[in-house]
């Protein structure tokens, strides 16, 4: 699988994301499901204090941890400062907060420094250079090697480097945005999440900054059309990703794997990390041996521009 620079780590292309490992996933099936993905070529687990409680971090932990000592080169990745979820309007993103978040990480991952971090949200109350400082001192401290933010806007983030490199400290080195093929419906969705769109397009394009993209299967959208038509989408997938622009999207990325002998899971994939304007990678969140091998089955091949174009197509 290949990879690209994400502060000073080496990346693959797919990350595996890991909101279900230990938490829907059984212990078991997560380890299995992580193991494969290493065999594939993979080496970066994406996980958040969120998830499950912590239940989700202390079992990545736990396999991070035997696998390091076997021998295997992986990255654990998590992210905090989520808000309370019966309080979705009211930030985390504090320094206090952070910093309890970071501990609490460490204590269930079981490790004594984090390869890259995340802010799972913006705090617009702050301005990026602040956050930015208080970012840096985790950096100093030894508890985070690196760090990134997800749905922040692109604007802030390009700020926050400006302001890092006039001070010498480290920058934002990454971003997490909801991105995929699939064109999500408008007012769908929770509307604290920040989804690339032609502003912050632009944006990036016009920085160095590496982006991650979650969602980036739409829900499994295509792959469901494929098997079963629009009568096997359920009916949330209806209500967030059925449109004209995905029924065309959906028949020129057929027509694509057919013409190249992949799955289309490998198609949507490739469509977010061949992207020549951005240095992409991918999350991904299968429940099973099956889906993994399936998304991971060409993750060698790159698009072409042109194949690029034909994806592209709008309603």
């Amino acid at each position: 699988m290949q990879k690209k620079k994400i502060g000073n780590l080496e990346i693959s292309n797919v990350l595996l994301g890991g909101e279900l490992l230990g938490t829907a996933i059984d212990e078991k099936t997560s380890f299995g499901l992580m193991d494969r993905y290493y065999e594939l070529g993979g080496n970066c687990v994406d996980t958040a204090r969120l998830y499950g409680n912590g239940k989700s971090e202390e079992t990545i932990g736990k396999w991070i941890g035997a696998a390091r000592r076997s021998g295997r080169e992986v990255y654990v990745s998590t992210k905090g400062g989520h808000p309370r979820l019966e309080s979705m309007n009211v930030s985390r993103v504090s320094k206090k907060e952070i910093e309890d978040d970071i501990n609490e990480s460490l204590a269930a991952l079981k490790t004594d420094t984090i390869d890259m971090y995340w802010l799972h949200r913006d705090n617009l109350s702050k301005e990026p250079e602040e956050i930015l400082e208080f970012m840096n001192c985790f950096i100093k401290e030894g508890k985070i090697r690196n760090f990134g933010v997800s749905n922040w806007h692109a604007d802030r983030i390009i700020a926050a480097d400006e302001y890092a490199k006039k001070h010498s400290l480290c920058p934002i080195v990454a971003s997490q945005i909801k991105w995929s093929l699939a064109v999500p419906n408008a007012g769908t969705g929770d509307p604290t999440l920040v989804e690339m769109n032609d502003a912050e397009y632009e944006l990036y394009k016009g920085s160095d900054l590496p982006v991650v993209a979650y969602s980036s299967q739409g829900k499994g959208i295509f792959s469901l059309l494929q098997s079963g038509g629009v009568e096997a989408l359920t009916d949330g997938i209806r209500t967030d990703y059925l449109n004209e622009t995905n029924l065309r999207r959906f028949k020129a990325a057929d027509a694509l794997a057919k013409e190249y002998g992949v799955s289309i899971s490998s198609i949507v994939l490739a469509y977010i990390y061949s992207n020549p304007d951005i240095s992409a990678h991918v999350l991904i969140g299968p429940v099973n041996i099956a889906q993994l091998e399936d998304s991971l089955s060409s993750c060698e091949m790159l698009l072409t521009g042109k194949d690029i174009r034909s994806l592209s197509v709008k309603k």
